[in-house]
């Protein structure tokens, strides 16, 4: 429960931070701390001690909390990164993902609930490339949180990738798999806090100084 509670902590300075400065940026990275938080907890079957007698919500917390991810993660790429007006194009691929993602989530709720997580699965990959791309644009525009963005979800892409291709057979990780989730999820937390401050101050640089 390590990584939990330090990811707790980065939830809590976060939010006193977006109660001072009111940035959604801030909100939305607090999402997605939760949704990732959510993630693991799901897969290490600690969430299950909170739902004993529940087996509905069990058997569906994982691909409940995966679709949380992939939709708390986009949103937050898009603010983070304001890919509305600096990367139009991808904006538009990032939420066509993030609506498939919602859809999957109310889809979960039906009684083939196992139906779905190949399907979830694949979205995370697809969500890769979309997420990368807006990082990459932005670096070439000069925005600087935008070079510690592209490390902080590289390093999370890349156990997110392989945490998919073990699920899907591909690469033999079963044991490892948790491990390397949250490996990838605490360095990328950490990574995103530091570009979020970097964010703030280029905000309060371009800022005009209010004369007294």
């Amino acid at each position: 429960l390590g990584d939990v509670y330090k990811r707790q902590g980065l939830l809590l300075y976060n939010l006193l931070i977006y109660i001072s400065v009111r940035k959604r940026t801030h909100l939305l990275y607090c999402l997605v701390i939760v949704s990732n938080t959510l993630v693991s907890l799901s897969w290490d079957g600690i969430i299950y001690s909170f739902i004993p007698e529940s087996s509905y919500f069990q058997q569906r917390s994982i691909p409940l909390s995966m679709c949380l991810a992939i939709i708390s993660l986009i949103l937050f790429a898009k603010s983070f990164l304001q890919t509305k007006s600096n990367t139009p194009k991808i904006n538009i691929y990032l939420n066509t993902v993030a609506y498939s993602a919602i859809i999957l989530l109310f889809l979960v709720f039906t009684p083939d609930t196992n139906l779905f997580y190949i399907p979830i699965i694949i979205l995370t990959i697809l969500m890769i490339p979309g997420l990368v791309a807006a990082g990459i644009t932005r670096v070439t525009q000069k925005y600087v949180p935008a070079k510690i963005y592209l490390v902080a979800t590289g390093s999370f892409l890349i156990a997110v990738s392989l945490c998919a291709l073990s699920v899907l057979n591909i690469f033999p990780l079963q044991e490892e798999i948790t491990y390397i989730y949250k490996i990838g999820v605490v360095s990328e937390l950490i990574l995103l806090s530091l570009g979020i401050a970097e964010r703030l101050s280029l905000i309060h640089i371009s800022e005009p100084t209010r004369p007294y």
